[in-house]
């Protein structure tokens, strides 16, 4: 579907939000874990993500991933809505999403969420597939990362 552009966008968005040690991240419409897994592929042993979906089915997938992985203590896959946070105030270091655009249907609404729960002055970032969601995330590539 993305020709490849996935692959990339997730290496951008990994390689922008460099997570510091302790640092904990939010992958807001996780699927099945892809972008929170290599988040914590590529940072040091103490980072955790936790990725929330509202699709079951996508995150037992990424569940069962994590377990073949061996980082389902540093990924945790939650039930949740992307409009709706189930999180206090800036309790993250880092917020990604890809292709999340798509599926809010409240776009601004799901951003002001995401910039709520993330700590002031901490990396954002949210490649996506639309020309709507791709204007949204040069704006956040270039400007919070």
């Amino acid at each position: 579907m993305t020709a490849g552009l996935d692959r990339q966008w997730r290496r951008f968005a990994v390689k922008k939000m460099a997570m510091q040690p302790g640092s904990s991240g939010l992958d807001v419409g996780t699927g099945t874990g892809d972008l929170a897994i290599a988040v914590v592929q590529e940072s040091v042993p103490d980072v955790h993500m936790i990725g929330v979906d509202f699709t079951t089915e996508m995150l037992n997938i990424g569940r069962t991933k994590l377990q073949k992985l061996q980082l389902q203590d540093r990924v945790e896959l939650r039930e949740g809505n992307g409009e709706h946070l189930d999180f206090d105030d800036n309790t993250f270091d880092g917020i990604c999403s890809a292709f999340v655009a798509r599926n809010l249907s409240d776009l601004p609404g799901g951003l002001r969420e995401q910039f709520r729960v993330l700590k002031t002055g901490r990396a954002y970032g949210m490649p996506g597939d639309n020309p709507s969601a791709l204007s949204h995330s040069r704006i956040s590539f270039s400007c919070l990362f």
